[in-house]
Parts: C-alpha cells; structure tokens; sequence
C-alpha cells in the first residue's frame, strides 16, 4: 500500500480539477459526494461554492472544521450511501482502486444515489496502465466502462493514453478514461 498521507501532502495545494469544473456546468447545487477526497482540494472548492459535500476517504489526514464539508473515513466500499440524495458524485483517480469484485455494487450505489438529472464525473484505467499489474489497481476496458454507464447520458467520454507525470512517483504510462455523465 502507497503512503497516502504524503500522497495528499503533495496535492494539498493543487487547485480543483478541470473535469469538476467541467461537470458542475451540467449539474444544479445542493448536496455533493466526494469519493476519495484526499486532501479535500475538490470538497473544499465544492463547499466555497454552495454544495454541501460528503467526502469519503479512509486515508484523509486533515481535521477540518469547514462548513459545508462532513468528513466519512471509510473506503467505497463500506461508505452507506444514502437513496436519490446528490446532485454531483465525484470520484478522481479512485475507482481504479475498487477490487474488480466490488466495482459493480460500487457503480450501482453511486447511480441508486444520484438525485434524477444528478452527475457523476471520474475516471477509469484501461488495460493499458502501466500499474495494471499492481495487486491493488483494476483496469476496465472501454466496453466495460461504457456498460457501468449504460443508463447514463453520456455528456464527456475521453479516453487518454501516453507519458505523463505521476504524484507517486515521476512518470508513468496512463491509459485513462475521464468520464462526465448524467443520471437519467
């Protein structure tokens, strides 16, 4: 297992990611989740602009007393996710870390928990990935993905593949999905 403590020291002061910038342009506010908040760079940003934010994450470190944040310290996968509640789930860089036996209940709850018209923004490996073979990262392929989405309006697909710098270490091959979609 990485050290995820310093994992979420280097990223603590990174501003929030273009794709959630991205999916709020496709979502109304109100109540956001956050899985695998980190070092709560997202949360945080969702929370200074009106959403109420459930960050989920068993390694976050930082005690916060911020309004507009609560704080779960649980992994996905044993995190209760509430009936029709958001109106944004986002999940950065962390469902590739979902055991390929638990991805399919996972993607079923965050879809069970989006309001109607709620978002999802994420991303996915592909088989690709240099980490493929890393005991702890499951790769999806495109028509698995596409499947996990199947009752979704599909507003952002991008699939990425090449070099590129890694906050684990220096670089790395990625094979990557970004994905923004909309609950129907």
């Amino acid at each position: 297992m990485k050290n995820w403590k310093n994992y979420h020291d280097k990223l603590r002061n990174r501003p929030a990611r273009p794709l959630l910038k991205e999916a709020l342009s496709f979502c109304s506010k109100g109540k956001a989740l956050d899985i695998g908040a980190g070092s709560l760079n997202e949360a945080k940003y969702l929370a200074d602009i009106g959403f109420f934010v459930t960050a989920v994450d068993p390694y976050i470190s930082e005690e916060i007393e911020e309004k507009g944040i609560e704080i779960v310290r649980k992994p996905v996968d044993q995190y209760i996710f509430p009936k029709e509640t958001y109106s944004l789930i986002i999940s950065f860089f962390t469902l590739p870390f979902v055991s390929k036996n638990q991805i399919v209940d996972v993607v079923g709850k965050i879809k069970s928990s989006l309001k109607s018209e709620g978002v999802f923004a994420g991303q996915f490996f592909g088989p690709n990935d240099a980490w493929k073979d890393r005991e702890y990262v499951t790769t999806y392929t495109r028509g698995e993905i596409q499947d996990f989405l199947k009752d979704y309006e599909i507003l952002k697909f991008i699939e990425e593949e090449g070099m590129k710098g890694s906050a684990f270490e220096g670089e790395k091959y990625w094979h990557i999905f970004h994905v923004i979609a909309r609950k129907r």
